[in-house]
Order: structure tokens, then sequence, then C-alpha cells
């Protein structure tokens, strides 16, 4: 058990070296056009709560967590209210990004519409 132990400290620190070698290899072989996708691709994920917070596309939801009813006490204040932000994929190609996003209650394919001028131009 001691030796099972030992070895788990050292699983993270390869499986992190890994997936950043396996990043770099990916880009360095990849075209030019691909690799201007990537970093696009990387700054579309970085900064897409952000965007999403100010082109409308979020949902607060007021209702508490099952956790946040549980420890919250019953002379305090109730938990704040989260704001839900809707999950995305990026894939870069060689020829730009797709983007796909899912769907939240009040956040659907009209709200996406609306702000697909403004995420054009936010995401160059």
């Amino acid at each position: 058990m001691e030796a099972v132990t030992g070895y788990a400290s050292y699983v993270l620190p390869i499986a992190t070296a890994l997936i950043g070698v396996w990043t770099v290899v990916r880009y360095v072989r990849a075209d030019r056009g691909t690799r201007v996708s990537m970093r696009q691709a990387a700054r579309v994920r970085w900064g897409w709560v952000r965007l999403a917070r100010m082109a409308g596309l979020t949902v607060t939801d007021k209702t508490p967590t099952l956790l946040a009813q549980i420890t919250s006490q019953k002379d305090g204040a109730t938990p704040a209210p989260r704001v839900l932000t809707p999950k995305i994929k990026v894939k870069p190609d060689q020829f730009g990004v797709i983007v796909r996003a899912r769907t939240l209650p009040q956040v659907g394919l009209e709200e996406y519409q609306k702000s697909a001028r403004f995420l054009a131009d936010a995401w160059r």
C-alpha cells in the first residue's frame, strides 16, 4: 500500500507533462493556417465566460444548490444566485474555428443568432 501511495504523487505531474508535449507536437506538426486557428481557439475558450456575460448569453439561477441549502444557516442570508454560462466546444481547423455551444432554458438559438454579429467581432 505504501508503494502505491509513493507513486501516486508522480501521476499528476507526468500526466500534465504528457498533455503539454502532445499539445506542442500537434502545434508544430500543423500547417500555418491551423496554427493560427489553434491560437484563435485558445482565445475563444479563455474569454468565453466574460464574453457570454457581456452578450447576455447567461442565465441567473436563483434556486440554491443542494449543498448551499444544507450549509446555509436558518438566520443567515440566503445564498447568492448563480450565473450559468452555456458550455462551448471549440475545434480549430485550417480555415478558422468551429464553435459548438450548448443551450440553457432562456438562451437558445434565437439569442445566439441575435448575438452572432457581436461574437464574430469579438472572436475576429
